[in-house]
């Protein structure tokens, strides 16, 4: 497990593993899309440089297990696990 304690990292950089912030994290890009998360190609959570959040879309036939406070998305519904 990595701890980052007042480092600045500028550029590109790659992290493998586990990492623990203590404290605040500053994201300060310039990009289109400064911030993915993602699983093999999918992107299943990103932020562009307007502010706005977009969730991975599924297919419609596609339905993951539910989990209470979960959120996910058709290309027509929400759905948000109550229990």
């Amino acid at each position: 497990m990595a701890f980052l304690r007042g480092q600045i990292i500028s550029g590109s950089s790659t992290f493998s593993g586990s990492t623990s912030i203590s404290g605040s994290l500053t994201i300060d890009g310039d990009a289109s899309n400064f911030f993915i998360i993602k699983s093999g190609s999918s992107e299943l959570l990103k932020a562009n440089s307007d502010g706005i959040i977009q969730f991975n879309v599924y297919e419609d036939s596609y339905i993951p297990s539910s989990s209470r406070g979960g959120v996910f998305f058709h290309s027509s519904s929400m759905y948000i696990g109550l229990e």
